[in-house]
């Protein structure tokens, strides 16, 4: 959570304010279909791409749970950007005119205007993404099977 949280509402913050419309219609049409693909296909690629990546900087077997937080933090971040770019959308036009018409920056009007009025959404994003990550078995299956860090071993 604690690194897909921030990124996907940078996300979220540059689809609904910043970006220029192809743009953010583009995006958000992509960012709907990663949130779409089922979880085994991350687990796969977390296998793929994840697992030599921490092999060869870290060291070791690379599997274990860092793997596995990685892959369920790119897992989730979709859902929780799309989620939170829906919540922003929803923010009155009028509201974000009067700070600018009251000399607020964008910056300004983002923090202030916009994350108040999203506020709701953007804590159901994560919490709806914290219940599709408890769920998921898949990628941790993948990425982490062969750790010991969660060994029985009694001898």
């Amino acid at each position: 959570m604690l690194l897909a949280t921030p990124v996907a509402i940078g996300i979220a913050i540059f689809l609904t304010q910043i970006a220029p419309h192809k743009i953010r219609n583009f995006f958000s049409i992509n960012i709907e279909l990663l949130a779409a693909i089922p979880s085994i296909v991350y687990g796969m690629w977390g296998f793929i791409y994840f697992v030599p990546l921490v092999r060869d900087v870290f060291g070791g077997t690379g599997f274990g749970l860092l793997t596995g937080g990685m892959v369920l933090a790119v897992m989730i971040l979709p859902f929780i950007a799309s989620v939170s770019r829906d919540a922003m959308a929803t923010t009155p036009e009028i509201l974000k005119e009067s700070a600018y018409a009251l000399d607020a920056t964008k910056f300004k009007c983002i923090t202030s205007v916009v994350f108040r009025a999203a506020k709701n959404g953007l804590l159901t994003g994560v919490i709806l993404s914290i219940a599709r990550v408890a769920g998921e078995t898949a990628p941790l299956l993948f990425t982490s099977s062969n750790s010991d860090f969660f060994s029985f071993d009694m001898s």
